[in-house]
């Protein structure tokens, strides 16, 4: 495997990658509108990586970067593998090779769908098989959940120095979705626990 990762600096590739795989790879109520991504990007606020071997296109992650008292934490957005290069190991040399891009990180959080608010079996044990890929990767998972937008999550911490106490990844997700969202949206569809 001679994949790599580097940072998309061009956002016509953002803009390609939402339009052919994200409205393929993330359900419509996980998919933030194109428009609100190119607003975080054009504000310095949307960091876009993406995995490539041989020229082709492995794989893409999205975080949205906030800066605070100069420390940066990040919500990884969107991860995904493109459908001919999945179930390779190509998935876990991506989380790796993106560990590595985040130096300056004070703290990374990811939220994976919660299984157990899977509607059925079949979504349960998908939603568990992404849980396991982040926690294989050493990802901590926390006492945080939350329900934005009708999706209920778990929020798990990266490896990025050292870890942060439940009550500090809350407040961490918590000021990232504040603010990204107005204030009533943020009200009306942000709920943790």
């Amino acid at each position: 495997m001679t994949a790599k990762t580097s940072i998309i600096t061009e956002y016509s590739l953002v803009e390609f990658i939402y339009q052919t795989y994200m409205k393929q790879d993330f359900p419509r109520n996980e998919l933030k509108p194109l428009a609100s991504i190119r607003s975080l990007w054009e504000q310095g606020r949307y960091d876009c990586f993406q995995m490539r071997e041989e020229g082709n296109l492995v794989g893409y992650a999205f975080f949205v970067k906030q800066t605070k008292a100069d420390k940066n934490s990040y919500l990884l957005d969107y991860l995904a593998i493109v459908p001919e290069y999945r179930d390779r190991g190509y998935g876990s040399l991506f989380l790796q090779q993106l560990s590595w891009s985040f130096a300056d990180a004070y703290c990374i959080v990811v939220e994976v769908e919660d299984p157990d608010e899977a509607e059925h079996e079949e979504a349960r044990q998908q939603m568990q098989r992404r849980l396991s890929f982040y926690l294989r990767g050493g990802y901590r998972k926390t006492q945080v959940t939350a329900r934005v937008f009708g999706v209920f999550y778990r929020v798990l911490e990266a490896p990025s120095g050292s870890f942060h106490p439940d009550e500090e990844i809350r407040e961490i997700y918590a000021s990232l979705y504040r603010s990204m969202l107005p204030s009533a949206v943020y009200k009306a569809f942000v709920k943790l626990t």
